[in-house]
């Protein structure tokens, strides 16, 4: 059975050993740029030999913003401070790929773009149906951001396909209730993902990484939803999606449930079905959990919450530690008090876990 800690590679990049830092939401972002201190929590991610580091969800367009300290990569202007993320990763060894996101019904502004104008459940607020122009339009500002992206050093691009945002919202039978090409079938729901996929493919040249995030999952319909679930998985292969990071819509409860890896058993068959490489996350806390996952033909671990808890988690696996992170999901609420608290989970101390200074290179 693989083991952990051993090097890997995705196409092409070779990876130190199998952890992934999943991505998540950021408090350091100020009008849509990252400041020093998030730039800092990279670094010391790849100091602390995290194999591939995903970044917080970065928006691709201002009316996809989803969080008000969120990163944004909409121009030309936003590459010198993402340039600033990827030489302090690499200079500590590490790689990292950006999450190019589009907040669709959660995003902050007034009536945001969704497949159906169902709100989302993180915001509660009216939305507007996308026209086909606006799906194209959409799907030229991901391609766009993928250039800046792979111009900015990254080694490698995730499109957020999962938890609720646009890209997923099209893709589940809950948001999408559309009777054009974009909606029924799962392969109309799936048309503006690959359409994405294909125009971000196109911007970066066919050697460059492009994954994806899926959710495993859907909030209705579920049982037929995980065949087309495996569909997606060969659809993406054949697009030349590099790997497939598998979620669901409800880690939260199922984490505060005391529930580990719950999305393990469906990711397996994606990863059988597909024959790409998988990478999971979802209640991986423990040894245990890691030797389960990998054992079930799982390639990459991947990880969020136990890495804000603790950035250095890979040497407390490498030492017989479990993770201290108890998946209570209060870390969400606190990114909001960063900027007064200093700290990211309740286990923290916010006089002794501040992570010093970042002196960005010329």
């Amino acid at each position: 059975m693989n083991t952990p800690f051993e090097p890997y590679t995705l196409a092409g990049i070779p990876l130190r050993n199998r952890f992934v830092r999943s991505a998540t939401v950021g408090p350091y972002g100020t009008a849509g740029v990252i400041g020093y201190a998030g730039i800092r929590r990279y670094q010391l991610l790849a100091e602390q030999q995290v194999g591939l580091i995903i970044t917080e969800m970065t928006f691709i367009s201002p009316d996809g913003q989803a969080s008000r300290t969120q990163a944004g990569i909409c121009d030309s202007g936003s590459i010198v401070r993402h340039r600033q993320i990827t030489e302090a990763v690499h200079q500590a060894g590490g790689k990292i790929f950006i999450q190019l996101n589009h907040g669709g019904a959660a995003s902050l502004c007034d009536m945001p773009p969704s497949p159906s104008g169902v709100p989302s459940p993180y915001t509660g607020k009216p939305a507007k149906i996308m026209t086909p122009d606006e799906i194209a339009a959409v799907t030229m500002e991901f391609a766009n951001a993928a250039a800046r992206a792979q111009r900015a050093g990254y080694d490698g691009i995730q499109l957020h396909c999962a938890h609720g945002y646009l890209l997923s919202q099209f893709i589940s039978p809950f948001f999408n209730h559309r009777d054009d090409l974009y909606g029924g079938s799962a392969e109309n729901r799936f048309r503006f993902p690959a359409e994405v996929i294909a125009a971000v493919k196109a911007a970066v040249g066919p050697e460059y990484p492009v994954c994806i995030k899926l959710n495993s999952n859907a909030e209705t319909e579920d049982d037929r939803y995980e065949d087309a679930l495996l569909w997606m998985g060969q659809e993406c292969a054949r697009l030349g999606v590099c790997a497939i990071e598998v979620s669901g819509h409800d880690f939260t409860p199922l984490g505060r449930s005391g529930l580990h890896a719950y999305y393990l058993d469906r990711a397996a068959r994606l990863r059988q079905a597909s024959g790409l490489p998988v990478m999971l996350v979802g209640g991986i806390r423990t040894a245990e959990d890691i030797r389960r996952v990998l054992g079930a033909g799982i390639d990459l671990v991947s990880m969020s919450r136990p890495f804000l808890c603790q950035p250095d988690l890979v040497f407390r696996f490498l030492e017989g530690t479990d993770s201290r992170c108890v998946s209570c999901s209060r870390c969400f609420a606190m990114l909001r008090k960063f900027d007064s608290e200093g700290r990211l989970c309740i286990q923290h101390d916010p006089d002794s876990d501040r992570f010093g200074s970042y002196t960005p290179t010329e």
